[in-house]
């Protein structure tokens, strides 16, 4: 007799606040792990420098690690390491619940662990889901890749120009500083 699974839904999930960090991976309770000191220094100067810009033009919001509600039934969140909605998309007021439907833009900062295969689940998840935008940072290759709707992709190193395109407009970032760390 194999085990069943009981799902859990996106309200049962953000009930567990405080329990540590998770996703619903169809309607099943995944549970992550903290991340390490480069994953964390990468995500947050992305995050101080989309803070500054859109402080400056006020076309949205950025945070971390907020649930989106990409599916129901069985629910599918996910939690961006960085996400960016836009002001049309973001409500007036802050919510203390998940957002239904996919940031405009998603990152993800890989981790050692990170599988390939799951990193392009996730990236199908968010464009399916609406969002425009999704960025992998690589550390270990110290590259950028944007993906976009329709399969096109760009991967980006060194001094080429990573643009925020037409939902950041006027925002880029070069990948030698953002892997720049000398003291």
């Amino acid at each position: 007799m194999g085990a069943t699974t009981t799902l859990m839904t996106a309200e049962q999930l953000l009930a567990r606040a405080g329990d540590g960090r998770a996703e619903l991976e169809h309607g099943e309770l995944l549970e992550l792990m903290p991340v390490g000191e480069l994953h964390a220094l990468l995500v947050g100067r992305l995050l101080a420098w989309l803070f500054v810009f859109l402080e400056k033009h006020r076309l949205g919001r950025t945070g971390t690690e907020l649930g989106f509600v990409l599916k129901e039934d069985p629910d599918l969140v996910r939690a961006p390491d960085i996400f960016f909605l836009s002001k049309a998309r973001a409500p007036h007021y802050p919510s203390t619940q998940f957002h239904q439907g996919a940031p405009d833009l998603a990152i993800e900062v890989l981790s050692p662990d990170d599988r390939a295969g799951k990193t392009q689940e996730k990236i199908r998840e968010y464009l399916n889901a609406g969002a425009k935008q999704v960025w992998i940072v690589d550390p270990e290759t110290a590259t950028v890749t944007v993906h976009l709707p329709g399969g096109a992709s760009q991967s980006y190193f060194g001094d080429s120009e990573v643009s925020g395109g037409d939902i950041l407009p006027g925002f880029s970032f070069r990948p030698s500083d953002l892997f720049h760390f000398d003291d």
